[in-house]
């Protein structure tokens, strides 16, 4: 069984909230939420290098090419911009789907150090 987590920006509040959910199932339902918070955030199921969840929105960093990474939704999954002038433009022209860099281990020398959310001044 496949687990979907969600967060949502809460702009009222500048702040991250984590609302319970299910399909119609009591809670509030993905329609709900949508109509409540403007920023709907899915997590990706893959972690950091220390362990911390990703999600879509999070800002990574690579020290070795200080490099900074952008996590964004894609048809299929989640990806990350490959290219360091992308980081900062609103399409991205070059990006990897994330879960072939888990795969490659790639995603393990990443750390969060933010979110497009909170974190504007990175971008």
């Amino acid at each position: 069984m496949v687990e979907f987590k969600i967060r949502a920006f809460d702009i009222e509040y500048n702040k991250m909230v984590y609302p319970e959910f299910s399909f119609g199932f009591g809670g509030l339902t993905k329609g709900e939420i949508i109509d409540r918070y403007e920023n709907v955030i899915f997590s990706t199921g893959i972690r950091d290098c220390s362990g911390t969840e990703i999600w879509e929105g999070d800002i990574l960093f690579n020290e070795t090419k200080n490099h900074y990474f952008k996590v964004f939704r894609v048809q299929g999954g989640f990806a990350v911009n490959t290219h360091p002038d992308d980081f900062k433009k609103k399409h991205i022209l070059f990006y990897e789907g994330l879960s072939d860099m888990q795969n490659c281990s790639w995603v393990k020398h990443l750390k969060i150090v933010g979110n497009i959310y909170q974190n504007t001044e990175l971008l």
